[in-house]
């Protein structure tokens, strides 16, 4: 791929960079993941830094990794590399570790925020029990975080007892 820099004045290579964002996750089945999409880069950067980019994802929800992977070639002369880090600020990727195990007998919501916990390990669907989402008994459910977790506990079983686990 060609790339020109018409448009620069006395283009430098030392003004161009290759900025590498990579998320990778094993181990967590139920996971909610976001990973920023090449436009939101390029608007975070703006036409003036972003050149140009190319990217890889695998996200194979019955498989326990996920791989995203952008390389961006950004132009630095006008904003330096400080500039970067401040526009590079206002770009999100977010992996979720909060589960909860609803009980619907118990009339329990159990929150488990530690990925090493037995009970989270073993979990798994029923006949009456749901894994991301809820059946008769209840189920586990997976939240971006705790305070997602536990708005859905008040507005969905008010009355159950939050249990706050691991």
């Amino acid at each position: 791929m060609e790339v020109g820099t018409s448009e620069i004045e006395n283009p430098s290579i030392d003004n161009f960079r290759r900025l590498d964002l990579t998320l990778k996750v094993q181990g967590l089945v139920d996971r909610k993941l976001s990973f920023p999409e090449v436009t939101q880069i390029k608007d975070v950067l703006t036409d003036d830094v972003y050149w140009f980019s190319s990217s890889f994802s695998q996200n194979n929800s019955s498989e326990d990794f996920v791989h995203y992977s952008t390389e961006v070639v950004v132009y630095l002369r006008e904003i330096g590399e400080n500039g970067l880090r401040d526009r590079l600020k206002n770009l999100n990727m977010d992996v979720a570790y909060t589960n909860q195990h609803v009980d619907k007998p118990l009339r329990t919501c159990t929150l488990h925020t530690d990925d090493s916990c037995i009970y989270w390990i073993k979990k798994g669907e029923t006949s009456y029990k749901g894994l991301g989402h809820l059946k008769r008994d209840g189920g586990w459910l997976s939240f971006n975080d705790e305070k997602e977790a536990v708005v859905y506990k008040e507005t969905s079983f008010p009355k159950y007892q939050l249990i706050d686990h691991c």
